[in-house]
């Protein structure tokens, strides 16, 4: 009875058990279709949307069904599909209407609007008018400026990151907060292409005064503005992909109105076109486009990012003018981004400015050039002088940037004369009381770029121990050079008070290639160790969870390519249990249950 029951009450989910249907809904360049349709044709109720990536999942009982993948402004598709048992997938390709039909499509506009016509042919061609079509490397340079008119400079550096040859940085960085309204970053690089989408790029020059936390489009490896797409993903600025308006989808999204006809005297007219969203749910941008007449090429767009879909920024602006003289190809050759946010009391205006010069169409990259490595940047690329910039930039500085780079150089300056360095090194080398009994000795020779450190009288003394107070010093070395290699070691020496027994540690370490943080260095100690490591304090404490162990260590770290890091441990431990004649402390045993140290074989790791 309870077995018949049962399947009487699972029978309801046997019969209508559902099956999954899913794939990817793409264009004719296989780039995913956001929020495209898809229905049963016979049942039109069971219908689901694809998501902002063309990703689309369905639930059907198993058997036979007539499928209709649609989205506005690309032609309908319908597909025999049959689920069967499990997951199902179906992936669909949708092509876009012809462009001369789009005026089937019932708006309240004007019967004749020459805007939309106009932007009709330049949608026609624009494929053959994308360079992006086309494998290429090109010189790019970068200019970022970002203006703060409240707040604190941002730039401070964290204690983690001062090395010992930095402790005037507090000082530095205070009188670094009379210009920290004001940031500004400039990169110099080359940018090789190869499609559909494979970047890298290499780093030539790169300089950074101040913060650039707030700045977009730093390089050329993540977003890629470009109009000539039918949808663009930008997913580091905007929650949503954005429909371009050149474009068969575009067509129907937004309005075009001719608003002025520029007339040149060696050249065909241009035509300014106002371009706005007719919805802003599905359309994001509003601006203008300026179009060659009877070549229909694109001479510039200036659009910005209607507010609500924006992920950091209160507004975003881009502007593109693009060297036509080759009457085929759009060529960006300049690029402006004016974008900001506010916060609470302080509020942020940025600019970035990217130039492009030096096409070339024939690269001839090696088989393999792209990889997971999309950004190389020089060893010289950090010491680029002011001639260098000088020669490179290829939009010049404003008077105000210009203002403002002399004004934080002097400051940089002031903190590298040797005066100043002098009275520094005085007062970090004297030897005071408070050294000696608390902070520590110091010693700092700038020439050499040496300096070591004694550990105070409180460091030496360790008062709690498995087998009583440790009294010993610790010492560090530290040197640099001035290809920024460097040497650093540690080293320990404690004598337990109670049993008269030396334990000890040193380190050393030797960065010797500091552009890819090749590191070698070697570890030795002499010491009692842990069984549990991480346990409650009581437990911890236990003598059963004391040894012995002496441990000798080699290691090696470097940076093979950006992000991928080699690292080596070679260590030899010889482990034995404590020795009979070591005295224990024994006032806390009542607290915890305390035990004898574990017995086993001395044997050794390797």
């Amino acid at each position: 009875m309870k077995f018949v029951l049962a399947v009487l009450f699972l029978l309801p989910a046997l019969v209508f058990s559902q099956e999954i249907l899913k794939g990817k809904i793409v264009d004719e360049t296989n780039l995913g279709i956001p929020f495209a349709e898809v229905y049963v044709k016979d049942m039109p109720d069971l219908r689901v949307k694809a998501d902002i990536e063309g990703n689309y999942l369905m639930r059907l009982q198993e058997g036979e069904y007539q499928m209709v993948f649609q989205v506005m402004a690309y032609e309908p598709r319908d597909i025999f599909v049959v689920v069967r048992e499990g997951e199902n997938e179906k992936n669909i390709q949708l092509f876009p209407i012809n462009i001369n039909e789009l005026d089937e499509f019932s708006y309240s506009t004007k019967k004749t609007n020459p805007g939309r016509d106009i932007v009709k042919n330049v949608v026609e061609i624009k494929d053959k008018l994308d360079y992006n079509q086309y494998e290429h490397s090109v010189d790019v340079y970068i200019k970022a400026v970002e203006k703060i008119d409240k707040g604190g400079d941002k730039s401070k550096k964290t204690d983690d990151e001062i090395d010992p040859f930095d402790e005037e940085e507090k000082a530095r960085q205070k009188k670094l907060e009379q210009v920290a309204n004001f940031n500004l970053v400039e990169i110099e690089l080359t940018r090789n292409y190869a499609p559909p989408k494979h970047v890298k790029e290499f780093r030539n020059g790169y300089s950074k005064r101040g913060n650039d936390r707030n700045l977009y489009y730093l390089t050329t490896t993540k977003s890629n503005i470009n109009f000539f797409k039918n949808i663009l993903y930008l997913d580091d600025l905007n929650e949503s992909p954005i429909q371009s308006p050149i474009s068969t989808a575009g067509i129907l999204s937004y309005k075009y109105r001719l608003v002025e006809q520029i007339e040149h005297p060696d050249r065909p007219k241009t035509h300014k076109i106002k371009i706005s969203p007719r919805n802003t749910a599905t359309s994001t941008l509003e601006g203008f486009i300026w179009v060659q007449d009877s070549t229909w090429l694109i001479e510039k767009l200036d659009l910005t990012l209607v507010k609500g879909n924006l992920y950091i920024y209160d507004y975003f602006q881009v502007i593109q003018e693009f060297d036509i003289s080759s009457d085929t190809l759009c060529l960006i050759s300049y690029q402006e981004m004016n974008y900001g946010v506010k916060y609470k009391d302080q509020s942020s205006t940025c600019r970035t400015i990217v130039n492009y010069k030096n096409y070339n169409f024939t690269p001839n990259f090696p088989p393999k050039y792209f990889g997971n490595e999309v950004a190389v940047t020089t060893k010289e690329a950090y010491e680029r002088d002011t001639s260098y910039w000088s020669q490179s930039r290829m939009t010049p500085l404003s008077e105000e940037e210009m203002a403002f780079i002399k004004k934080r150089d002097s400051i940089e300056n002031l903190f590298t004369k040797t005066e100043y360095l002098d009275s520094v090194d005085s007062v970090f080398n004297k030897i005071t009381f408070l050294k000696v009994a608390w902070f520590g000795i110091d010693h700092r020779n700038r020439e050499k770029k040496t300096q070591w450190t004694v550990s105070s009288l409180a460091a030496m003394i360790q008062p709690i121990y498995i087998a009583g107070p440790r009294v010993g010093p610790s010492f560090d070395y530290f040197k640099k050079w001035h290809d920024e290699r460097t040497f650093d070691s540690y080293s320990r020496v404690d004598v337990g008070i109670k049993n008269g027994d030396v334990k000890g540690r040193t380190q050393v370490r030797y960065k010797y290639n500091p552009f890819n943080f090749g590191t070698i260095g070697a570890d030795f100690e002499h010491n009692f160790d842990l069984i549990r490591t991480f346990d409650a304090f009581t437990q911890v404490l236990l003598r059963e969870n004391f040894f012995e162990s002496t441990e000798i260590g080699l290691f090696h770290n470097f940076e093979i390519f950006n992000g991928l890091y080699l690292q080596s441990n070679l260590s030899l431990t010889a482990r034995r249990p404590i020795s009979d004649n070591i005295e224990f402390i024994t006032w806390l045993d009542d607290a915890i249950g305390n035990n004898d140290p574990p017995e086993f074989d001395p044997y050794n790791a390797l």
